[in-house]
């Protein structure tokens, strides 16, 4: 059933610049307890650079975000792909990476809790997901109908996928075995149709491609193979989100070459064709790594790197997609 809402598609950059960091990428979106809405992202001189930090701000209603200000930054160290995960308790924990050599291979994953007051600086103990060179995060984490959570994660050198889920809040994680494809793949975004059974789309490891296809019937423990879709990508980021009505979002650069345009669609066959589709960006240039979340409110929130300069900050209805 779909939930009806009037047509609303209102956009803005979640800000301007930040001295010294011109180049930002990787976005990430979450709704905390209170309503507010946080966003988090990285930014630096340029990918990889020994400057880069993990920038975070709010959003309350209708105002505008805040200033920007730093989440994490490891010295002399670049950090990347944050992942902002909203507790039902009103905790908020960051996952993200630090580079510890020369390129995405030398990563490690972190993460770090709040205590539960939202604040800026309010963050618990550092802690490593493994001490393992090469694991990456990209999407958001996904609450099970069995309360577990489930983060989906990937491995640089192999170019293959993995999900980790916890059934203790993310005190302690387990894991699945790599999901493999020819050629590879990375950055699965992930969601659940029904209780157990999920559906899991990921980016290709070749330009002029397609998003892959997966699903699991027993809560992200074991997975069919991948196959592909129709929706074509040029090894960029995607993301996907379930509403309310039971139809599946999804975000993603609608080319076989270039990150332009980005493009919101819409499935109601379990992520297994998206007939609908709008772009929310065709100018010349790179708008890419989408993040998307449904609101308390039933509207969409959608974050994704603008001209890799800055974040945008978009709000869809689903009437706005249907329409």
């Amino acid at each position: 059933m779909q939930v009806m809402s009037k047509p609303i598609f209102e956009s803005r950059l979640v800000y301007e610049n930040i001295p010294g960091a011109p180049g930002a990428h990787g976005s990430t979106i979450c709704q905390l307890a209170s309503g507010r809405l946080m966003a988090s992202w990285y930014a630096g001189a340029h990918e990889g650079h020994k400057n880069v930090a993990i920038y975070g701000a709010y959003r309350r209603g209708d105002g505008p975000w805040s200033a920007p200000f730093v989440l994490e930054k490891c010295p002399n160290l670049s950090e990347g792909n944050p992942v902002l995960h909203s507790h039902p308790d009103g905790r908020v924990t960051l996952f993200w990476v630090t580079m510890y050599g020369d390129g995405w291979k030398t990563c490690k994953i972190k993460m770090r809790t709040s205590d539960g007051r939202e604040g800026e600086r309010l963050w618990g103990k550092e802690r490593l997901y493994e001490d393992e060179l090469g694991y990456m995060t990209r999407h958001k984490a996904l609450v099970m109908s069995n309360g577990e959570i489930l983060l989906p994660l990937y491995d640089e050198r192999e170019w293959a996928s993995f999900f980790a889920w916890s059934a203790d809040g993310g005190e302690t994680w387990q894991r699945g075995d790599l999901l493999r494809s020819e050629p590879g793949n990375i950055q699965p975004t992930v969601v659940e149709i029904a209780d157990g059974h999920l559906v899991s789309l990921f980016r290709p490891e070749v330009k002029e491609s397609h998003l892959w296809r997966a699903e699991s019937k027993d809560y992200g423990r074991t997975w069919t193979a991948l196959e592909p879709t129709e929706v074509p990508n040029p090894n960029s980021g995607s993301d996907m989100v379930r509403l309310k009505s039971g139809a599946i979002a999804l975000v993603n650069n609608h080319a076989g070459r270039g990150r332009t345009p980005l493009s919101l669609y819409l499935s109601e066959d379990d992520a297994r064709t998206f007939p609908i589709r709008k772009d929310l960006e065709t100018d010349p240039g790179e708008y890419s790594y989408p993040a998307i979340i449904e609101d308390a409110e039933g509207l969409m929130q959608i974050t994704y790197t603008y001209l890799r300069e800055t974040i945008k900050h978009v709000t869809v209805s689903e009437d706005w997609l249907r329409d």
